[in-house]
């Protein structure tokens, strides 16, 4: 029977391993399938064990991503708040050019200029303008599969030649 550092070692290697191909998973499913085969045609005891540490492995990288997901956030909203914070001094440098008369100034490290904006002028519209109420060359209208409907329709036993009711997938629950 392997040791509890062998099996360790294992599955560090079978990590390594599917990160590796990352980016096929079709070898990912191959190295799986490799590795469950040798798995299974071992002792039940080594097996077990091994599942157990399979297991583990799962939940170890479903940490790690929930913690990498929470720091992605948190840096995102970082960058959201630099971002936020760099536009309103833009804005400020702007009335600042405005208040002053100042179209073009050169620094040491930077030639600040303010222009128009090109393009087509913004469209200004009334919020409190009901779209349904204008003439219809002025409306777009948008179509949109009802999807609770279709569902309540196939449930009820009527078949539609555009959609059906698909099989539940499986998931493994580990706890």
């Amino acid at each position: 029977m392997s040791t509890l550092l062998e099996i360790s070692r294992e599955l560090q290697a079978l990590l390594f391993a599917l990160e590796e191909r990352a980016k096929c998973p079709e070898a990912q499913d191959q190295t799986m399938n490799d590795w469950l085969i040798e798995t299974f045609t071992g002792a039940l005891e080594e097996r077990d064990l091994k599942l157990d540490n399979y297991a583990a492995l799962i939940a170890e990288l479903g940490y790690r991503a929930q913690a990498r997901r929470a720091e992605a956030e948190r840096l995102h909203n970082r960058a959201k708040a630099d971002e936020a914070l760099a536009e309103r001094l833009r804005y400020l440098l702007i009335q600042f050019f405005k208040g002053h008369g100042l179209k073009k100034v050169e620094t040491a490290r930077y030639r600040l200029t303010l222009r128009n904006n090109g393009g087509d002028c913004p469209l200004v519209v009334d919020p409190n303008i009901d779209p349904a109420a204008l003439p219809q060359e002025f409306q777009r209208i948008i179509f949109k599969l009802n999807s609770s409907a279709v569902r309540s329709v196939l449930e009820g036993g009527r078949e539609l030649p555009f959609a059906r009711l698909g099989d539940r997938s499986q998931h493994l629950r580990i706890g």
